[in-house]
């Protein structure tokens, strides 16, 4: 049976990456990048349904969309200098609300684009290989309705991104402004 994990791991392979692991972990799902190092880590709840499939392959897709290693720090350091002016603007209210706002814009829109190529990505690695993967694992589910199941996933997930990303800004703001 093609799990989560095994599918991560076959995607990673395909793709050339050597250097990486991958965990189980109780919080969601997620991608982290450390030096040379990639960590996808897979919640242990989700083992092996068409969902799971669909997360793997999605943090598979961040590794991928991260091997421009200069893009992913500049995405972190966007993230940090928007955290810093939060904490900045919860001490000194006004001044440092419109760097709060400006560099949280960049970051909503780096962290939504970043979502959309982790699923472009996806996308193309689970058409790529989906099927020789349940090949190899014996697996009988059709991978036909699972990229069924993917395209809508992916449709909703990719417009969800960038409404969370900008309600997330403007919480920050709230919260710095007002302590709500």
């Amino acid at each position: 049976m093609l799990t989560a994990e095994r599918f991560a791991n076959y995607l990673m392979k395909e793709e050339g990456f050597r250097n990486y692991s991958i965990k189980g972990t109780k919080k969601n799902s997620r991608f982290r990048y450390k030096g040379d190092h990639q960590v996808i880590f897979l919640n242990k709840a989700d083992k092996n349904d068409s969902l799971a499939l669909n997360v793997a392959a999605h943090e598979v897709g961040h590794a991928i969309e991260c091997k421009d290693k200069e893009k992913y720090e500049v995405f972190r350091l966007v993230g940090y200098i928007f955290f810093s002016f939060f904490i900045l603007t919860c001490i000194f209210k006004v001044i440092f609300l419109i760097p709060l706002f400006l560099f949280g814009v960049i970051w909503c829109c780096w962290y939504a684009r970043s979502e959309g190529e982790a699923e472009y990505y996806k996308m193309l690695l689970c058409r790529k290989y989906l099927g020789a993967a349940l090949q190899k694992y014996n697996d009988n589910r059709d991978a036909v309705e699972i990229l069924r199941m993917m395209e809508k996933e992916n449709k909703r997930y990719v417009s969800g991104s960038w409404v969370f990303s900008f309600l997330l800004l403007f919480s920050f703001i709230l919260i710095a402004m007002f302590g709500i």
